[in-house]
């Protein structure tokens, strides 16, 4: 399932243009969250990196979201161990902030459906009625973006 899913990431995700200046809010960066990745691409990040950064999740502006979220996800499916919390972040980062509606905003059906089947393939690795739980509603938060009338 992961590497399926790892495919639907990278289609959905390949060909975005890396973001131009700022990459988090100013009134947020407390800790310089952007630096280590302006200019970079979303494939140049390893999980141990990520993971020491996870914090930029909170600080990106909606456009470095986007650009940078498929790095978080594909460090997750390759290697949890590492990254940790990284899937209860990119969870709570699009359910419960007050840029969730935001975020979500900037992805396309294609993206919001990779993003889907990675929370679905979180809850499925995670089965313990705590993170499968988040799991499941931050990807039923993301289908009602794609299909506002069905819920």
């Amino acid at each position: 399932m992961d590497e399926l899913v790892k495919k639907k990431i990278i289609n959905a995700f390949s060909g975005l243009a890396i973001p131009k200046g700022k990459l988090c809010n100013e009134e947020y960066d407390y800790d310089n969250a952007h630096g280590g990745f302006t200019g970079t691409n979303w494939q140049e990040h390893d999980a141990a990196y990520l993971r020491k950064n996870a914090d930029a999740l909170c600080f990106f502006t909606p456009e470095a979201f986007r650009y940078y979220l498929p790095a978080f996800m594909m460090a997750e499916l390759s290697n949890p161990e590492t990254t940790d919390i990284i899937a209860e972040g990119i969870a709570f980062h699009l359910t419960d902030t007050p840029f969730s509606k935001e975020r979500i905003a900037t992805f396309n059906k294609e993206q919001l459906l990779a993003i889907i089947a990675f929370l679905e393939c979180c809850a499925s690795r995670y089965k313990d009625g705590i993170y499968d739980v988040a799991y499941k509603h931050a990807a039923e938060e993301l289908s009602k973006a794609i299909n506002p009338g069905n819920f």
